[in-house]
């Protein structure tokens, strides 16, 4: 129109897949002449911005779960069109994963023995003996147990009695007879104690009342 000064920027809105109208669309002029200017899409999917200015100008479409678009736009000297369809923004699905650690706590490789009745007797004139090792008190993966004392040698036997007569344990009506243990793990590593087990005489054992 002859001596017109202002224009009116107009245009209908709709889904890209379903050219479906979008309602409450908003148009903002985000750069360029007229900006700051804004409109909405009525029920129909149409907007119209009137008062505008000529020149160009950056329109901004936005709608609730649609990509935001942009148009460059210019007005020279009659109203303008710009008809926009909009993408339905993605959803984003986030897998969250947990993972479950079981920790295991090995026991550390340790040698250790008790021996019962303490003082152990050896009595009567058979010199009977009473003196009972026992390596369960030790702790860690072991998969053998080796016990050494007055030259012997047992393996692999946790809890024994130890094989004591009057020619091996001394002179003494106590004494006192070192046991070695060593344990030993499935890797090779190993574990060793060393005790005196005290041996008391009496009821006539090796002489002594």
């Amino acid at each position: 129109m002859p001596g017109q000064t202002t224009f009116t920027l107009s245009g209908v809105i709709t889904d890209d897949s379903t050219t479906q109208p979008i309602s409450g669309a908003e148009l903002e002029i985000v750069a360029g002449t007229n900006v700051g200017q804004v409109a909405h899409t009525n029920a129909s999917g149409a907007y119209s911005l009137a008062g505008l200015s000529a020149g160009t100008f950056t329109a901004r479409f936005r709608a609730a779960g649609y990509d935001t678009t942009d148009r460059v736009v210019t007005i020279t000297n009659a109203n303008v069109r710009v008809d926009v369809t909009m993408r339905v923004t993605p959803v984003t699905t986030t897998t969250t994963t947990t993972t479950t650690t079981t920790t295991t706590t090995v026991s550390t490789l340790q040698a250790d023995f008790t021996a019962t009745p303490n003082p152990c007797t050896m009595t009567g004139a058979g010199a009977t003996v009473n003196c009972t090792v026992d390596a369960t008190t030790s702790t860690g993966p072991i998969v053998t147990y080796k016990f050494t004392y007055l030259g012997n040698t047992v393996t692999n036997n946790p809890r024994f009695t130890l094989a004591l007569t009057c020619a091996n344990t001394g002179a003494q009506q106590s004494d006192t007879v070192f046991v070695t243990l060593t344990v030993t793990d499935a890797d090779g590593n190993t574990s060793t104690v060393t005790k005196g087990v005290v041996v008391s005489k009496s009821g006539g054992a090796c002489g002594f009342p």
